[in-house]
């Protein structure tokens, strides 16, 4: 999952990156559908 660890989620992705949004499409993805 490190490749959506870009520049655009560099400020998330230690905090709640899969909480807000999922870049990968998996379980998460529900959170903001």
């Amino acid at each position: 999952e490190d490749v959506f660890k870009n520049e655009a989620h560099s400020d998330i992705e230690e905090t709640n990156c899969t909480e807000c949004h999922n870049p990968h499409g998996g379980d998460d993805r529900f959170i903001f559908n």
